[in-house]
């Protein structure tokens, strides 16, 4: 029987896909690569999901020092979309973040950010560091329900448009935070979900 789950796997050149349907930690699977991704501090598992009638349920980070981390290598290309359903339930201006490519992507080149409590009253997306940065900001989707996500990066393309937002399916008006040409390719790095590096920023 066909699910949600299977449908994303069907994506052509998809490179990694955490479903987080596990009922126990403290590893998500990597349902498409080679890339599994260590819950840290204890997340839920197997919590309700976005999707209905999909059998893979969902995690719940607490925002204090629950986070995940895998390695992902995407040193070959300069084009990637991230894409993930979120549930965030109030937003601030603390800068806690959903994910981020790179312990610091100010400190390190190929990597990007994804920062719903931006302390712009935004949402956040950047990429590349220092002069290179390029970002974008958008109105906030409500809190406290779940939206998917997905952002089209393209280290390739000028820098008003390396990326591209959707939510929900749609893309969205958004403002240029910064419209440098960022840094290309992308990194052979760690993925943070719900923190900076597992030691700040938690989200």
């Amino acid at each position: 029987v066909s699910n949600y789950g299977d449908t994303v796997l069907d994506t052509a050149g998809l490179q990694s896909y955490w479903r987080m349907g596990e009922t126990a930690g403290p590893t998500f699977a990597d349902s498409k690569g080679t890339s599994p991704a260590t819950a840290v501090n204890g997340p839920v598992f197997g919590v309700p999901g976005a999707v209905s009638g999909d059998p893979n349920t969902a995690a719940r980070f607490d925002g204090s020092n629950d986070y995940a981390n895998a390695n992902v290598n995407l040193s070959t290309t300069n084009k990637a979309t991230v894409e993930f359903w979120l549930k965030w339930n109030a937003y601030a201006g603390d800068d806690r973040l959903a994910m981020e490519f790179t312990p610091n992507f100010n400190d390190n080149d190929g990597g990007f950010l994804i920062d719903p409590n931006s302390s712009f009253g935004l949402f956040g997306v950047g990429l590349g560091r220092g002069t290179s940065r390029s970002a974008v900001i958008f109105a906030r989707p409500s809190a406290g329900v779940w939206h998917h996500y997905a952002f089209a990066f393209d280290l390739s393309a000028t820098g008003s448009s390396q990326i591209v937002p959707y939510v929900d399916g749609k893309a969205v008006a958004y403002t240029k935070g910064a419209s440098h040409t960022g840094t290309g390719p992308f990194a052979n790095s760690t993925i943070y979900f719900m923190s900076r590096a597992g030691a700040a920023l938690f989200g």
